[in-house]
């Protein structure tokens, strides 16, 4: 009986969901393309749905299917949520502006910072005035960081040299050849690595967290920045204490409640499905799925899931309900 019951449980519950979703994600190689596969895993394996990840170069590529309904989720950075949420950068063209971006749910934290040559005399962010910085074409995300770096220590783009280069791994060889003199990059960089290990050495610009002022103006700037500390590997001698940004999951409004209710049901309890297929992917437990939220509200079949996880609380609600009030002022709707 027990078996009969719950293949009519199965069938039951599948009719009402998709046999296939998507999501987008970065470019295959990268780790937030091996994050979205193996939040996928979970999915095959604890829904009837099957997970499909799309690859894309750009943020708004990695966006377009989800404003279109081609595609269920993205696995994005909040920044570039954030941006979307708020019409900025590239998504303030006309075709865009600002988009009803709802949380899914929150997932694993990166630590980057800006880095220079540690015998270059570049000690904080302040000692950037005057120096060459990277001009990335088309990674609005991360010039939109760096600008917020440098608003940290109330500097502004009109303070330093922009150097045009090719992309962000240009900009971080750029700075291996002295042709600039600070980028943004993570310490697990192979390219922070090296200047690390060769003549000149690498400093990260700390961020510390004591600094409410600086903060003050970088949160101001990009509300889904905040301090993290980057702990000490090989080639730091010190804890750097720089800005975390989460690599996450967001969904627009026209997705089914019950699609999202499942898809964060599952990667809630199949943590031990993907938890050890990257780094990153250790952070995926229940309890950070509502942390380090920026400016845009959640999804109603997030929340019903949260609620019956008993990670829902007051704060979250009255955050909930002054983010879909923010939404209405931006979007007019």
């Amino acid at each position: 009986i027990s078996i009969v019951t719950m293949a009519f449980i199965t069938s039951s519950y599948a009719s009402s969901l998709p046999k296939v979703i998507a999501c987008t994600s970065y470019g295959v190689g990268v780790a937030g393309h091996t994050v979205a596969s193996g939040l996928g895993e979970a999915v095959n394996k604890l829904t009837p749905m099957q997970w499909r990840v799309e690859p894309y170069g750009t943020d708004i590529e990695r966006l377009a299917p989800l404003k279109y309904e081609e595609s269920e989720f993205s696995l994005t950075t909040s920044v570039t949520a954030f941006l979307a949420s708020s019409g900025l950068d590239e998504f303030g063209a006309p075709d865009w502006g600002p988009q009803p971006v709802r949380i899914a749910c929150m997932g694993s934290v990166v630590v980057p910072g800006l880095y220079a040559r540690a015998n270059s005399g570049i000690n904080s962010v302040l000692d950037l005035k005057g120096r060459r910085l990277p001009d990335i074409k088309g990674n609005a995300t991360v010039m939109r960081e760096i600008e917020a770096i440098l608003a940290f220590a109330g500097l502004s783009w009109a303070d330093v040299k922009k150097v045009p280069v090719g992309g962000f791994g240009a900009a971080m060889q750029a700075v291996l050849d002295g042709d600039i003199d600070a980028s943004l990059g993570s310490i697990f960089s192979p390219k922070v690595k090296e200047l690390a290990s060769g003549p000149h050495g690498c400093r990260f610009l700390e961020m510390p967290a004591s600094d409410i002022e600086g903060w003050k103006r970088v949160q101001k700037m990009v509300p889904a920045m905040f301090p993290a500390t980057q702990k000490k590997v090989p080639g730091l001698e010190k804890d750097v204490e720089l800005f975390g940004v989460s690599y996450s999951l967001y969904c627009y409004p026209w997705l089914k409640d019950e699609v999202v209710y499942n898809v964060v049901k599952a990667v809630a309890e199949g943590y031990d499905i993907f938890k050890s297929a990257h780094p990153w992917l250790s952070q995926w437990k229940l309890e950070n799925m509502t942390r380090n939220i920026g400016a845009m509200p959640f999804h109603p079949g997030s929340v019903k899931f949260f609620k019956e996880a008993g990670i829902w609380t007051d704060e979250l609600e009255a955050y909930q309900a002054q983010e879909l009030a923010a939404e209405k002022v931006r979007t007019g709707k």
